[in-house]
C-alpha cells in the first residue's frame, strides 16, 4: 500500500460540519412539518397527470 494522503471533497472543519448537519436537520425538519399544509399536486388535471405516467394506471395491484 503506498502513503496517499485523502483529501475530502469538501475541507471543513468538524465545528463546520456540525453546523451544516444541523442546518440541514433543521430544513428536512421544517419540510416535513409542512408538508399537511401543502397542496398534493401542482394543480395538474387528470389529463396532464396521466400524459406524465405515460400510462393507464392498474385497475388491481
Amino acid at each position: 500500500m503506498t502513503d496517499v494522503a485523502r483529501h475530502a471533497a469538501l475541507d471543513l472543519t468538524p465545528g463546520q460540519f456540525r453546523a451544516l448537519g444541523h442546518d440541514l436537520v433543521e430544513r428536512i425538519a421544517t419540510h416535513l412539518e409542512t408538508l399537511p399544509d401543502r397542496p398534493v399536486t401542482r394543480g395538474d388535471t387528470p389529463a396532464q397527470v396521466r400524459a406524465l405516467l405515460g400510462q393507464a394506471a392498474l385497475a388491481d395491484g
